[in-house]
């Protein structure tokens, strides 16, 4: 979405009215996008079953006068009804008849229509979310009220935009009956019409009006409805399962669970409790409007002023408009409602990332022949006042292996974060070769990094894909796949379906693997991307010493010619890089070999003799 798009979009959201016509407007192209075949089927479905209830009316009119009239010609002269109106009244049977078949075969359809095309929308907004959800910034995720918006959005865009179609199909489906019923009406009065309509007015203002408390009381209640979301999560997700056991948590959650499912129930009966009553109140006033025309058109009958087949259709055109016009004034306030609730996922769109390419990128400079630069880095977290990293500037060369160490909560992960561009430096610069990074394409940068979260992901894939995830640009069979698999000591050969094997236990026939070769996975992952700059957060925290010493030896190996940044809390399986940064409340303390830092007897070297006292004793 373009700045100009995105400001009038804004600006139409700020007025009610225009919001209003927007939002439908947009949702409408929603679903038009998402399968334009079924909008115009349903239109035709529309159109026919609006004609069709006066069609039936009209035959059935015509059936009782034809029935009236020749039992009343029978009384006067004693002669039973004449072959040709039996075969009249055969005739309109089966007219009548025939538009019932159709309308039950159209309403199958519309059916049909109906669900195909809501399939066809909330595939189509899932891939609108997903497509935003990747594209909004990290710090999104890491903030509660984003994540309560959020939270709106994935509820309400699957099947909003669907119901506020359907409502407008239903309006003008109704609107269409309507405005035949209207005529068949107007003409017994003029004044039939206006009655049913002022009589339904009460009860559409008391709906649009509760429509706002029940949005007004979800919105309050997200933040409470997304922690009991999240506490279903603990009692039933797998990673939990023995935490959730062995200290016994199971009762204090299902507890805390209970008691916020109870908290939003009742609230929320309450609101449908003050809506029901009102609606009540509403339908019974427009109940006493709906007789006062049937009591009109019944003296009519006795006074002989309509026959009896006209009282018939006139009371089945009363009885289909009375339904016609709450069936569409409901569809307005429900649409009313859609439309408040669908703001939600209008919210969520319209959040745009602060970490973007330029509209010119510049070319990327070889990464193995470039330095990578950090330049007075300050940086605070969005929406948090504390400053995470402080004037860091420091270095590593083309090639160079750097190691990154310092006490938890330091910024030794922020750092990476920042690398990688997920968040921009509060002030300062980070570039590559000279050119700073918010000058190159994000999406090229990116692929040119080889990074290992802390926080790797456990995808419930089997291990060739798992790997393949590194870099998607390479074909699955990929010799390039196996030898990553190999570089990072996997357990391919533990496993029964080797690179084909499923791994973890979401899906039938998956292998649950431990931390560590999980975590080997991971760095597998990152070989297969074939990145000249490699940023390892912790590596190997999860691995055995064994395991830790084979794959340190692996790493030498593989980030020869590579610039090479690694973070790591086991001091002794970094001392032989170039150089080693000890980073102390997110500044740069210290900064040298292993050798100069020991010498300078600083922190680093306590945090070494700490550790290696360990092993001495």
């Amino acid at each position: 979405m373009s700045d100009s798009q995105a400001q009038t979009n804004n600006k139409l959201l700020e007025a009610p009215g225009l919001s209003f016509i927007w939002k439908i407007r947009t949702t409408l192209g929603f679903v038009w996008r998402s399968g334009p075949g079924w909008s115009i089927a349903s239109g035709v479905l529309i159109l026919i079953n609006g004609v069709l209830p006066l069609a039936f009316l009209y035959t059935i009119k015509l059936m009782v006068d034809l029935i009236t009239g020749a039992v009343g010609a029978t009384d006067q002269v004693g002669s039973a009804a004449t072959e040709e109106q039996f075969a009249e009244m055969y005739f309109l049977v089966a007219v009548a008849g025939g538009l019932t078949v159709l309308q039950s075969l159209l309403q199958a359809g519309g059916r049909w229509v109906g669900e195909a095309q809501a399939q066809a929308v909330t595939d189509y907004m899932f891939g609108i979310l997903h497509e935003k959800s990747v594209q909004v910034d990290l710090g999104y995720y890491e903030n509660p009220a984003y994540r309560d918006k959020l939270h709106r959005a994935q509820r309400e865009a699957p099947y909003r935009p669907k119901r506020m179609v359907n409502s407008l199909l239903q309006v003008s489906n109704n609107l269409v009956m309507l405005a035949t019923m209207g005529a068949l009406l107007v003409s017994y009065h003029w004044s039939v019409l206006p009655i049913l309509l002022a009589a339904s007015v009460p009860g559409v203002l008391m709906r649009l009006r509760y429509s706002s408390h029940y949005y007004s009381w979800e919105r309050k209640a997200t933040a409470r409805e997304r922690r009991s979301f999240y506490t279903n999560m603990l009692l039933t997700k797998v990673e939990y399962a023995k935490e959730l056991r062995l200290f016994g948590l199971g009762p204090m959650l299902r507890a805390g669970f209970n008691i916020l499912r109870r908290e939003l129930r009742i609230e929320k009966l309450a609101v449908t409790r003050r809506r029901s009553t009102a609606e009540f109140v509403g339908e019974a006033l427009a109940i006493v409007g709906v007789f006062g025309v049937l009591a009109a058109i019944g003296n009519s009958a006795l006074a002989g002023s309509i026959t009896v087949g006209s009282l018939i259709m006139y009371h089945g055109g009363l009885q289909k408009s009375w339904n016609c016009l709450g069936s569409m004034l409901r569809s307005v306030s429900m649409l009313y409602e859609d439309n408040l609730f669908v703001s939600d996922l209008f919210d969520f769109l319209a959040v745009e990332p602060n970490v973007l390419s330029p509209a010119q990128p510049k070319a990327l400079p070889p990464i193995g022949s470039s330095p990578l630069r950090f330049k007075h880095v300050n940086f605070r977290y969005p929406h948090d006042e504390r400053i995470v990293l402080e004037d860091v500037d420091f270095e590593i060369g083309a090639g160079e292996h750097v190691a990154l160490v310092g006490h938890n909560g330091c910024g030794k992960t922020t750092l990476v974060k920042l690398i990688c561009r997920l968040y921009d430096p509060t002030t300062g610069s980070i570039s590559v070769g000279g050119v700073d990074l918010p000058e190159l394409d994000v999406k090229v940068w990116r692929g040119s990094v080889g990074v290992l979260m802390q926080d790797f992901c456990r995808y419930q894939m089997t291990l060739r894909e798992n790997v393949w995830l590194g870099n998607v640009e390479l074909e699955q069979d990929d010799p390039r796949i196996a030898q990553a698999v190999e570089d990072a000591n996997t357990c391919v050969e533990q496993l029964p379906e080797g690179m084909e094997s499923m791994l973890g236990s979401e899906f039938m026939g998956g292998h649950e693997l431990s931390t560590g070769q999980w975590q080997k996975i991971a760095l597998a992952r990152m070989f297969a991307r074939g990145a000249s700059l490699l940023v390892l957060d912790e590596p190997t925290s999860a691995m055995d010493a064994e395991a830790e010493e084979e794959l340190i030896g692996k790493l030498r190996e593989v980030a020869k010619g590579r610039t090479t940044l690694l973070i790591s809390h086991r001091l002794a399986s970094i001392k032989q890089l170039d150089r080693i940064i000890y980073l102390d409340k997110g500044r740069i303390a210290e900064s040298g070999t292993h050798a100069e830092l020991m010498a300078l007897d600083g922190g680093y070297a306590h945090l070494y003799k700490l550790q290696s006292q360990h092993y001495r004793s």
